[in-house]
């Protein structure tokens, strides 16, 4: 099953419309519905976010033949698309390197809380 395709029957299942899928994800309507008709390719930075959206794993979003990935390479101005090869260990490093980065995130956010609350103790004390 193509990667448009899953991603097409998972919205569908979450009961999600075109529009609130683009919206997520900060594209146009018109560029998702091409996304679901595997017409074009999302960049890197967007695959996270459609997959917690969602509620899949990222290896979930891929075919499952371990052939291809697409890439959408932003940089270019007229886009083009890159394959490469990949396998099941590819797959779990890509999925296992997005949860350390969604731990540290979580991390980096307890932390500027913890100093936003400790610059608020100090202000409020100062005042007293």
């Amino acid at each position: 099953m193509e990667i448009g395709t899953k991603i097409r029957k998972a919205r569908e299942s979450k009961g999600l419309s075109q529009e609130k899928m683009a919206d997520i994800l900060g594209i146009s309507q018109t560029k998702y519905c091409r996304l679901e008709n595997n017409k074009t390719f999302l960049e890197w930075n967007k695959i996270p976010v459609l997959a917690e959206a969602l509620e899949l794993n990222i290896t979930d979003l891929f075919p499952n033949e371990n052939k291809y990935y697409y890439f959408h390479k932003p940089s270019n101005q007229s886009g083009y698309i890159e394959t490469i090869n990949y396998d099941q260990k590819h797959l779990t490093k890509i999925e296992q390197l997005y949860e350390k980065l969604l731990k540290e995130k979580e991390e980096l956010y307890l932390k500027i809380i913890e100093e936003k609350n400790t610059v608020i103790e100090f202000l409020t004390n100062k005042k007293n």
